[in-house]
C-alpha cells in the first residue's frame, strides 16, 4: 500500500477552448489531493488492485478568468480503480477491472457538470510459450453509455440568433469492443 498527500500551485492553468479546439493559458491555480494505491498478492494465483485518487482543484482567485466561479473545468475530483486477477492457471490469466470517474465541473461556475462513469474491462490471456502470448480484451464489458469528456459550450443557431448558454459538447465513450492481441518476444 502507498499513500501520497500532495499540493500543487501553478502560475497558469491551461484549459481547453471548445471554440478553437486549442488550450488557453488562464490564471493561477491551487490543487491538492490524496492518492491511495493498493496491490495485494493473495497466494500464488490471485492479485487484487484497488486505487483511489481525490483532488481539489480551484483557480487561485475567484472570478479571475473573466468568468464567474473558481472551479477548473474538466478537473476530475475523484477516480477509482478495482482489478481482480487470477493468474498462472496452466498458462491462463484473467483480469476483471472496474474504473470509476466522478462528476466534474464542465463550467467554471459549476453550473454544468459532467456525469460520473463506471466502465468495466475483461482480459483473458494465454501464455503459449515463453515468447508467444495470446490475449483477448473485452472493453466496456457491460456496454454502458458514458462520456469520455464533456465541455461546456454556449451555442448560437445562426450568427444573429441569441446565445443559448450552458450547452455541452461531448465525446461519447466507446461501446463494447473486443480486441485480440498476439505478442511475440524475440
Amino acid at each position: 500500500t502507498s499513500l501520497a498527500v500532495w499540493a500543487l500551485n501553478s502560475d497558469s492553468e491551461l484549459t481547453y477552448s471548445a471554440d478553437t479546439g486549442t488550450t488557453d493559458a488562464n490564471d493561477a491555480s491551487h490543487r491538492y489531493g490524496v492518492e491511495w494505491n493498493n496491490h495485494w498478492v493473495l497466494g500464488t494465483h490471485f492479485l487484487l488492485d484497488a486505487d483511489l485518487a481525490w483532488t481539489h482543484a480551484r483557480f487561485a482567485i475567484h472570478n479571475a478568468t473573466a468568468a464567474a466561479g473558481d472551479e477548473i473545468p474538466n478537473a476530475v475530483p475523484l477516480v477509482a480503480l478495482l482489478r481482480a486477477t487470477a493468474r498462472n492457471f496452466a498458462g491462463w490469466t484473467a483480469a476483471l477491472e472496474g474504473r470509476y470517474i466522478g462528476r466534474y465541473p464542465a463550467a467554471q461556475d459549476g453550473s454544468v457538470r459532467a456525469p460520473s462513469s463506471f466502465v468495466t474491462n475483461l482480459r483473458i490471456q494465454r501464455q503459449v510459450t515463453s515468447a508467444l502470448t495470446l490475449s483477448a480484451d473485452v472493453l466496456n464489458l457491460l456496454n454502458v453509455s458514458y462520456y469520455d469528456i464533456v465541455y461546456a459550450q454556449d451555442y448560437r443557431v445562426s450568427p444573429t440568433a441569441p446565445i443559448e448558454p450552458n450547452g455541452t459538447t461531448v465525446h461519447p465513450g466507446e461501446p463494447r469492443a473486443v480486441r485480440l492481441n498476439v505478442t511475440m518476444r524475440f
